[in-house]
């Protein structure tokens, strides 16, 4: 930007009103929502270095569907494949709108510079499964303790690391990640881990972090739920 957007925070959430629909579009439609919700970013506010002085950087986080493969069809209408050119003009079209709306500034006006990347972008950059910056999927038998393990099973000496496997996506959480696959190989390896092992009283490490399997206990606790639930189904269509 060629100048400071006061009306900008740190940290700025936009949420569409009708955000159930929004979601629909994204993992149901593979779209750019009708009315995006969208987050920005604006790193100047917590770094001076981020900009020149008296000028601001921004950085906005539009969702989108993934990449979608073979014959699957959708884009803007149902019947052409996805065009991310006419989706990214659209979702550009309603950051600007909705910011001067509610903000009452025109950052179009103040761009300097400007860089775009979509899920074809981030395929080709870091070879990301459909462009999928956050990885697999965070369906309830994907999370944690569910998702890829990070030693494989059967394989000596093949490891993984990254938001597709255990525990999840975020920075924070591929860092927790890495060191669980790092402790893994340095145990694996009989060799002496160069960091503390912390002041917790309680020193307990799953299954999971420990061999890259699921812990027998939470295996057990989800097997009673499902058990459970199939019981209580079939009551109520029994009572019927």
């Amino acid at each position: 930007m060629d100048t400071i957007i006061p009306q900008l925070h740190t940290h700025n959430v936009f949420l569409a009103d009708d955000y159930q629909d929004s979601f629909d579009d994204i993992f149901k439609r593979q779209l750019i929502p009708k009315e995006p919700s969208f987050y920005v970013h604006v790193p100047t506010r917590a770094d001076d270095s981020a900009a020149p002085e008296g000028k601001d950087s921004v950085v906005v986080l539009v969702p989108c569907g993934h990449l979608l493969e073979g014959e699957a069809k959708a884009g803007l209408t149902a019947q052409s494949q996805q065009d991310w050119d006419a989706m990214v003009s659209k979702a550009r079209n309603a950051v600007v709108e909705t910011i001067k709306a509610r903000c009452g500034v025109d950052v179009s006006s103040h761009i300097v510079n400007e860089f775009i990347n979509t899920p074809a972008s981030w395929k080709e950059k870091f070879n990301l499964d459909k462009g999928a910056i956050l990885g697999l999927s965070h369906s309830f038998f994907n999370v944690l303790s569910f998702r890829p393990n990070t030693k494989h099973d059967s394989i000596s000496g093949l490891y993984f690391v990254g938001a597709s496997t255990h525990p999840g996506t975020g920075v924070p959480i591929v860092l927790v990640g890495s060191k669980i696959t790092s402790d893994q190989i340095l145990d694996d390896h009989k060799m002496i881990k160069p960091w503390s092992p912390g002041t917790h009283k309680r020193k307990y490490v799953s299954s999971l972090d420990q061999e890259g399997s699921i812990p027998w206990d939470l295996a057990q606790a989800v097997g009673c739920i499902l058990l459970l639930l199939a019981l209580v189904v079939y009551l109520l269509i029994s009572l019927r």
